[in-house]
């Protein structure tokens, strides 16, 4: 089982469990979650080589087991790699996965020259980690252009940098984009409630939340205006409302 917090514990009513994105932590989620209703259960997750799961490792589909075995029956949110675990979870365990909230996500890269190539600088990029260390890397990594929009946080940089270097490279060994196998043509068969969200300012996976949205029936797409990849960060009041109109739409009565 996953290192993993339950907020609200008292109350034996609907679960929401949120898998963070890469060089995160389950404190990660903490901002949002006040902004979010009292009646529902929220367990936040250290996902495998981050947090107090930095031992943990595995491929994504081993990934999503061990998320489903943590929270169980759930409607599951994730942002980034977590919104890729969560897509697994919900494709694999479809009766633990009730609903789906996908935050700049993806399914996959379809091209194998592109995988190939992902997959490389994936390898790369674990090395880098190993060879300067965590807090180096953290400040590397968001200085990325998908990056440029969150406002500096010293708390989200100190939560980033409790993390362990060889939790992270093997994590992005196992887990990253490149050793993704793409998901897309498996999207019709998902049923659940899905809320897919990406920030305008991000077009990539602007493009990616388009796609999903078309491939999944039963989705509701949202575009954050002002906001880049990190939207739930960047826009977590505008985001918590949007979650929770979805919530009240579709599990206000369950």
């Amino acid at each position: 089982m996953l290192a993993h917090t339950i907020h609200r514990s008292n109350l034996n009513t609907k679960r929401i469990a949120f898998v963070h994105g890469f060089t995160q932590s389950r404190g990660s989620w903490d901002q949002i979650l006040g902004e979010l209703p009292d009646d529902f259960q929220y367990v936040t997750i250290d996902a495998p080589g981050h947090g107090e799961s930095s031992l943990v490792e595995g491929d994504l589909e081993q990934a999503a087991t061990e998320i489903v075995e943590t929270a169980g029956s759930a409607i599951y949110c994730g942002y980034s790699m977590g919104a890729r675990m969560c897509l697994h979870a919900a494709l694999t365990f479809p009766e633990m996965v009730k609903g789906l909230v996908l935050i700049s996500g993806t399914a996959g890269i379809e091209n194998i020259s592109e995988r190939r190539l992902r997959l490389e600088s994936d390898r790369q990029l674990a090395q880098r980690i190993l060879d300067i260390g965590v807090d180096q890397f953290i400040d590397e990594w968001l200085a990325q252009p998908m990056f440029a929009s969150l406002p500096f946080d010293e708390e989200d940089r100190a939560l980033r940098k409790a993390n362990t270097a060889s939790g992270l490279a093997a994590n992005l060994l196992s887990t990253g984009t490149g050793s993704q196998l793409p998901l897309w043509d498996l999207l019709p068969g998902l049923h659940m409630p899905v809320l897919i969200i990406a920030g305008a300012k991000d077009p990539k996976f602007t493009a990616f939340a388009e796609r999903l949205g078309q491939c999944i029936a039963s989705s509701q797409l949202e575009i954050v205006t002002g906001a880049g990849h990190a939207v739930h960060h960047e826009q977590s009041i505008v985001v918590a409302r949007l979650i929770k109109h979805w919530l009240n739409e579709y599990f206000a009565n369950d």
